[in-house]
């Protein structure tokens, strides 16, 4: 129980400071100010008008960073939504039917998971071009493999307990069993997994802008900050380690939170 609480508040408290970042923000995160710029957070000297100091541009760290993260994690949940909603529906409806649909998912599954998650990113990136929705989208579709292999695996198990049998000798509807009978017992396994996964998608999506394939310029992201401040991290390093710091907590509460719920929920 710790862990879900401490997971979920901080993952609540960043998502408050990120998705409202239009009216929490101390500064206009690209406004430029050439006479501030590069000044050190207020713990190392700074002034409490940039928190978190400035970049080479003077723009304010701390508004980038905000607003940064939502763009990151925007990204993050729109993924896991979505490769949620389709591994989900397949591994239930492969679980459930079997014979040629869960051959037919089995061997879509297999052809995924032969081929570097990476390099299909890349390749429909390049191919599409880098904005919100289709980099979260790019990234659900390298991750809905494993919520069909989970839920399939799931479902497998839970389609010969009893409440199952008795539902059919009752009359009830294919989707109504799945629906209202199914689905719900194998809720907490989604659950857990969704936690954990939203970690590696925020990491991959920073991946990528630290590469350039992400969200491009104005908009800030907390990779493409990495990728700016990594060539003054000597003289400020407060421009790459703020967005990291903010990727590794998020990171962190997912796992921490998705770990609890499997405890608490005695997830297997």
């Amino acid at each position: 129980m710790p862990r879900v609480i401490t997971g979920g508040t901080v993952l609540i408290v960043m998502s408050i400071l990120c998705f409202f970042s239009a009216w929490l923000t101390p500064h206009p995160p690209n406004a430029v100010d050439l006479s501030a710029r590069l000044q050190p957070p207020v713990f190392v000297g700074g002034t409490f008008e940039h928190i978190l100091g400035t970049d080479e541009l003077g723009r304010d760290v701390l508004s980038r960073v905000m607003v940064g993260g939502r763009t990151s994690m925007a990204i993050g949940a729109l993924a896991v939504v979505v490769s949620l909603t389709i591994g989900s529906t397949l591994g239930l409806l492969a679980g459930y039917f079997g014979r040629r649909l869960d051959a037919v998912v089995t061997m879509l599954s297999e052809i995924q998971l032969a081929l570097p998650s990476m390099l299909i990113i890349f390749f429909f990136l390049a191919v599409i071009g880098p904005n919100i929705i289709t980099i979260a989208i790019v990234l659900a579709l390298a991750d809905w493999v494993l919520y069909a292999r989970m839920v399939r695996a799931r479902t497998l198990v839970e389609k010969t307990r009893e409440y199952v049998d008795a539902a059919r000798v009752l009359g009830v509807s294919t989707s109504r069993l799945l629906l209202r009978h199914l689905w719900p017992n194998v809720f907490p396994t989604v659950m857990v997994l969704a936690m954990v996964s939203l970690g590696g998608v925020i990491l991959s999506e920073s991946a990528l802008s630290f590469l350039g394939l992400g969200v491009q310029r104005p908009w800030p992201s907390w990779g493409r900050m990495v990728a700016d401040g990594q060539s003054r991290l000597q003289a400020a390093w407060w421009i790459a380690v703020s967005p990291a710091f903010c990727i590794a907590m998020v990171v962190f509460s997912a796992n921490l939170l998705g770990d609890g719920l499997r405890q608490l929920w005695k997830v297997e």
